[in-house]
């Protein structure tokens, strides 16, 4: 192709177009290269490169006209940077969210992991509370204790219930019988 054209190969057919090279480039000689981009200080409005004249002018790469500096608006930035979080370490940002209750909704209740340690707590104490209010009116019956120790070695938590079978012996069957201990 001459010169201030490029080959265009964008055709159904196996052959190039011959289109003027865009705004910004150049190419002065007969080829088959693309055109090039005016470097800076210079830009290309028809076939050739032309410097820039103005005093405060602006021509970086690939200019397509002479802008002067003056046409330019001054912005400053006005808006801060956001504050980095006060946790950056993962570990510390799962505990603060895990013992954090957001009541805002139901389902934030719902999901928090400490609505779920409250209420197993809860309902440990109120098994505990029921269970030594019970030996203390009825120390001769066992009936909750019994039950107890059945629940626990069919839920099979900690080898087969024997560990909440001793502290439950240890609470409530022992503090009914301190009595009989001597006080050494």
């Amino acid at each position: 192709t001459p010169s201030g054209t490029y080959p265009n190969t964008n055709s159904t057919y196996f052959t190039s177009n011959t289109v003027p090279c865009i705004r910004g480039t150049y190419r002065n000689y007969t080829g088959i290269e693309l055109c090039i981009p005016c470097s800076n200080g210079t830009y290309a409005y028809s076939n050739s490169c032309s410097p820039c004249t103005l005093p405060d002018s602006f021509c970086p790469y690939g200019a397509v006209e002479e802008i002067s500096y003056s046409t330019f608006e001054s912005i400053e930035q006005d808006q801060d940077y956001p504050e980095s979080p006060e946790n950056t370490v993962f570990d510390d940002i799962l505990m603060q969210n895990m013992f954090s209750f957001n009541t805002q909704s139901g389902h934030c209740v719902l999901v928090s992991p400490i609505t779920w340690v409250l209420l197993v707590i809860g309902l440990g104490v109120i098994l505990a509370g029921g269970m030594f209010i019970h030996e203390f009116f009825f120390p001769g019956i066992h009936i909750t204790r019994d039950g107890t120790k059945r629940i626990l070695k069919k839920m099979d938590l900690i080898g087969e219930g024997e560990v909440f079978q001793f502290l439950i012996h240890i609470f409530f069957v022992d503090s009914t019988n301190t009595d009989r201990y001597p006080t050494d």
